[in-house]
């Protein structure tokens, strides 16, 4: 109970980050930050993932899979299957509560109960966003990446207008972190194009000497 515990508390800083950056704002304005807290706590309480191992990349441990919950969310795409997750019940009868002698189930085995009644419909939807979501990082590029940076470095709320005090310091050291990435990598595409240079200029001297009749 102490793990679930830290993975809400976990995601509900992560929920913070993402609202700050208007992630989960759609374009009518309302923020749905609690519908994507309710298909987060539906993915923890369904608990075992392990029998979509086999069609999805990586782990399938619940603490896993609220690490990749994020970005999920920033996912156009993988955010729609995962707002379909609301459309499922969080209740059982009365009768589910109970086992076949009319005892009151434990939490943990009504929370069994509730996966295996709604196993079908959670496993669809979650792992339609993990697909869309690999998708993704299969298509993230390096250019693709850097032209992604460029945009949000040029979007028009970059500015000194829409930062608060508190925020002023970090967004001093963010802005300083960029600067020396972006120089790290301009010496590495550098070297990079240098090399390829060097290799063509070579491969164009090199002559293929006539066989012997």
């Amino acid at each position: 109970m102490a793990a679930i515990e830290a993975l809400i508390r976990e995601l509900e800083k992560a929920f913070v980050i993402v609202q700050r950056r208007d992630i989960l704002v759609p374009s009518d304005g309302v923020c749905v930050v609690g519908e994507f807290e309710d298909a987060a706590f539906k993915v923890i309480r369904k608990r075992d993932w392990s029998e979509i191992q086999s069609v999805v990349n990586g782990s399938v441990k619940v603490h896993q899979l609220m690490r990749v919950f994020p970005k999920l969310i920033k996912n156009p795409d993988a955010k729609k299957e995962l707002l379909k997750l609301n459309d499922i019940s969080s209740d059982l009868t009365e009768e589910e509560k109970k086992d076949h002698n009319g005892n009151i189930l434990s939490e943990r085995d009504q929370d069994k109960v509730w996966a295996d009644n709604n196993r079908e419909e959670i496993n669809r939807y979650f792992v339609k966003a993990l697909r869309h979501q690999e998708h993704k990082e299969e298509q993230d590029t390096t250019v693709n990446l850097l032209e992604a940076a460029l945009a949000k470095l040029n979007h028009k709320n970059m500015d000194s207008e829409g930062t608060t005090i508190d925020d002023l310091g970090q967004a001093l050291t963010l802005t300083r972190t960029i600067i020396q990435k972006a120089k790290e990598l301009e010496r590495i595409f550098y070297h990079a194009a240098d090399n390829f240079e060097k290799l063509k200029q070579s491969a164009g001297k090199l002559k293929v000497k006539p066989k012997k009749k």
